[in-house]
């Protein structure tokens, strides 16, 4: 799956998703946000520069494949990993992006 993809995927309103990437879930910008704040799985956020779309910044997150269930035990399996649906007010993301950049 290409970045465009999975960062289409991250974006969707009320959604928090997982994308599978190897032995681990990665969650990108708005659900990296998410999965901080609402569920406070205190996950170590990175940032990354996509050359390939036109030097982007992103943040993401990650954890163990294996841990889906303890972590998010009402998440529910989707082609390209895990979704909770919810009611998440995004008013703060920008605030927290910056922060995460800075």
């Amino acid at each position: 799956m290409f970045i465009e993809e999975k960062l289409s995927i991250s974006q969707r309103h009320n959604y928090l998703s997982l994308i599978e990437e190897g032995i681990f879930f990665r969650a990108y910008n708005q659900s990296a946000y998410i999965l901080n704040q609402y569920y406070h799985q205190d996950l170590k956020v990175i940032s990354n520069v996509v050359k390939k779309l036109n030097n982007q910044q992103i943040v993401f997150c990650a954890f163990p494949k294996t841990q889906i269930k303890q972590r998010l035990p009402h998440s529910v399996k989707t082609e390209w990993g895990y979704e909770l649906k919810g009611n998440f007010e995004l008013s703060n993301y920008q605030d927290w992006f910056e922060n995460i950049l800075n």
